[in-house]
């Protein structure tokens, strides 16, 4: 018990660990994706390297939803820094991992996701798919996916606005914004708003993108934008928006003052929008068509200059052509030159969505620069004929090299093939002795199966069959003295033991060859239409010695008696149950047997008030194994045959049991019709008819009646009877059977050897202490 007890400490204590665990691993993500989330824009090198180490960690916890998570917020900042096609494989994994997680609403994100990659490389047609499939994943009565569903309308108006179809493009905007209403979200109706805005600056309406634009820093101001992501970004653009607004309007004073306000607002992280470039190329036009062309030519490459590091290709070209542009106006064709070689770079480092306008200013370019590209061209033939030259020599070195390699390679295939063949050898030997060593391991376990199967035979007659042959030996006797002393009445009850006996010592039998034939597969049952009461009255006749000597109350209850059995094995089984639930009670205990009709199934509970069993005693009490308890050893053999025969007959046992309470064990069998087959007259219910003396109340009268006549008989058996308890049955049958032997043996010390040998066959340690504490008193 103290083992068991600490087995479940443990594996309470790992439990509780291991959540403890679960929980400190979720709180250290959302820990690793804010702080991520946090320097993506500002450190890429720091965000990356925090968010490869947290997906090192997802995957030791083969946490595949921690790793969607993190895949996808290494997908926003690979499509930030533009790297468009890692991004997409991180979206699709994230996807997919979301997909097999049932993560619905998370993958929807995912889908939009890849469809704002496509929309970044301006195919707005690929696009479409995506965010339509998202929006029928999303669920609009949630909140989470009226959000995605907004954001799904919002993409969608922008490919219509690339497309040129405003009010289609207007209707969808005004779709979000109905949604975002219902939920009163600031952030969100001031990012509505901005793109309204947008889109009136796309069609010149400078009053309506002035309206939208106040409208969205209004919103913004509603005090729910702490913790977003973008807090920083929004305000740029806004005043992006004003600024063009008002130029449209001609106000140019306010159109350069909220220019210069959304470039301040981007001078800590410029890398947060790509607004604050527009503004300067805007903020450009302005002072060149006001005249200043100097002061136009300074912001271009002041912006150009602050957003080297940064992957803003659109607007870095729009800022190239303008230079251009103004040098052409200029006719300064060498800085115009040196702007198309800028422009050139650009075009190679950006990704397969660069726009093929590009690559005609750099064709015009070269047109500018063609003699000096000559002469560069005619030095770079010399020193490519050169490079020739010399790596054609190179090359017939390493043909040279490749021949003697190729040998070498060959002999070597050669040496390999045979070592495989001999390897193949081998593994074919080793193949043969690994199957002779598991047929051998096999034989080995079933002889050392068979073996634990001997003893367990063995210790079940040694153990079961002693007491029922004891009693035949013990009572044969004191009938012998009986009948000398013309004592009928006591010669009589002893032929009522005596039949006990040996009806039980055939019952043992019975349930030796039940078991035999269980373990060799020949069980068959011949199922029939019984009462079970008759067969249980007659069980508990056989029994009535163990339950008088225990003094216990037997209570039935059948709600419905009739079962489709085996009338044998249901005997058996039957039996077997009120022996074990008899030898476990306490004394003066109650048993309970009951039945029920529920299902088309016969229930059969029988329950006592005994010790109990913990659940690893009831987990190895149908094995085929000695089964110990506090105060008792047992063979289990009785239970292991009640189990095998209520399987034959289609049904099935049970076992509900707690420590000190009592147990119960429930058959349920397949349900008969009422009495169609006659009860045997062996099982028809009789009388029954007590020990005598019973143990409870005669022993002790009869101690208190014999208890010095008793004494001069045991005497020298005193110290050793003592120094035994009523467990040790070897030692005690020892002393019973030189006191049987004695031929002077009074009818006094005769009962007495007969209760000593119910005390030893039952275990029963009280009725032991009433037959041997008197002695020790004297």
């Amino acid at each position: 018990m103290r083992r068991l007890r600490y087995i479940l400490y443990c594996c309470l204590w790992a439990s509780v660990l291991l959540g403890q665990d679960s929980l400190v691993w979720e709180q250290e993500l959302d820990l690793y994706l804010a702080e991520a989330n946090a320097l993506y824009r500002k450190d890429r090198r720091k965000a990356m390297d925090i968010l490869r180490f947290a997906e090192s960690k997802a995957k030791g916890f083969k946490d595949s939803l921690a790793l969607a998570r993190i895949y996808n917020n290494m997908g926003h900042s690979y499509r930030h820094w533009g790297y468009t096609y890692r991004a997409a494989e991180l979206f699709t994994n994230s996807y997919i991992l979301m997909k097999n997680a049932g993560e619905e609403e998370a993958a929807g994100f995912s889908l939009i996701d890849i469809g704002n990659l496509y929309y970044d490389l301006k195919k707005y047609e690929e696009a479409r798919p995506y965010y339509e499939g998202a929006i029928a994943i999303f669920d609009p009565k949630k909140e989470t996916g009226a959000r995605g569903i907004e954001t799904c309308y919002n993409n969608l108006a922008l490919l219509a606005e690339q497309k040129g179809e405003y009010k289609l493009a207007e209707s969808y905007f005004r779709k979000a914004l109905r949604s975002r209403e219902q939920f009163k979200d600031s952030f969100l109706l001031a990012h509505s708003y901005f793109y309204l805005g947008r889109l009136a600056l796309v069609q010149k309406k400078g009053p309506q993108a002035e309206q939208f634009a106040r409208n969205s820093m209004e919103h913004r101001s509603g005090g729910q934008l702490a913790g977003r992501y973008d807090l920083e970004f929004l305000p740029i653009a806004q005043h992006y928006i004003l600024g063009e607004a008002f130029h449209l309007q001609r106000q140019m004073d306010s159109a350069e003052h909220h220019f210069l306000r959304s470039i301040e607002l981007a001078e800590p992280y410029p890398q947060l929008s790509s607004y604050f470039l527009k503004s300067y190329y805007s903020l450009g036009l302005l002072f060149r068509e006001k005249g200043d062309k100097k002061e136009a030519e300074k912001l271009w490459k002041d912006a150009l200059k602050k957003s080297q590091a940064l992957s803003f290709f659109d607007e870095k070209e729009l800022l190239w052509k303008s230079l251009i542009s103004l040098y052409r106006e200029e006719e300064n064709y060498a800085a115009m030159a040196a702007a198309y070689e800028q422009l050139y770079d650009l075009v190679k480092r950006q990704t397969p969505g660069a726009s093929e306008s590009m690559l005609r200013f750099h064709a015009e370019w070269r047109n500018y620069n063609s003699r000096e590209k000559l002469a560069q061209q005619e030095q770079a033939l010399a020193q490519e004929q050169k490079e020739q030259r010399i790596q054609w020599w190179i090359l017939s070195v390493i043909a040279c090299l490749l021949v003697l390699l190729a040998v070498f390679v060959v002999l070597l295939n050669k040496k390999s093939r045979e070592v495989s063949q001999k390897n193949i050898s081998l593994s074919e030997q080793n193949r043969t002795i690994a199957s002779k060593q598991q047929i051998i391991s096999e034989n080995a376990e079933e002889l050392r199966e068979l073996n634990e199967t001997k003893d367990l035979l063995f210790s079940v007659i040694a153990h079961d069959l002693r007491g029922p042959f004891n009693s035949l030996t013990g009572f044969s006797k004191l009938m012998q003295t009986y009948i000398q002393n013309n004592r009928w009445q006591e010669l009589k009850t002893s032929f009522q033991i005596l039949d006990e006996s040996s009806q039980q010592a055939y019952w043992i039998f019975e349930n030796l060859l039940g078991w035999i034939q269980g373990q060799t597969g020949k069980l068959e049952a011949d199922s029939q239409d019984i009462d079970i009461r008759p067969i249980v009255e007659e069980s508990l006749r056989l029994l009535s010695s163990m339950r008088l000597l225990k003094n216990l109350n037997i209570y039935q209850d059948y709600v419905s008696a009739y079962a489709k059995a085996d009338p044998y094995m249901l005997r058996t089984v039957l039996r077997n149950l009120l022996t074990n639930a008899i030898k476990f009670s306490s004394e003066g205990g109650n048993i309970y047997i009951r039945s029920w009709e529920a299902r088309n199934l016969l229930y059969i509970e029988v329950e006592d008030e005994g010790e109990g069993m913990s659940k690893e005693a009831i987990r190895k009490l149908f094995q085929t194994q000695k089964l110990q308890t506090k105060s008792k050893s047992v063979s289990g053999l009785g239970l292991i045959l009640a189990k095998q025969f209520t399987e034959c007959m289609q049904g099935q046992i049970s076992i509900e049991s707690q420590e000190q309470k009592g147990s119960i064990f429930r058959l349920s069998l397949p349900l008969g019709e009422q009495a169609q087959v006659p009860v045997p007259e062996s099982m028809q219910p009789h009388k029954q008819t007590a020990i005598a003396p019973s143990p409870a109340t005669d022993a002790q009268s009869f101690m208190q009646e014999h208890l010095h006549q008793l004494k001069n008989c045991l005497s020298p058996y005193l110290s050793e009877l003592h120094s035994l308890s009523v467990y040790e049955a070897s030692a005690l049958r020892k002393i019973v059977e030189q006191l049987q032997a004695k031929t002077e043996n009074e009818l006094a010390l005769q009962q007495w050897c007969s209760l000593l040998q119910q005390a030893i066959y039952n275990s029963d340690e009280s009725l032991y202490e009433q037959l041997t504490t008197p002695l020790y008193a004297l």
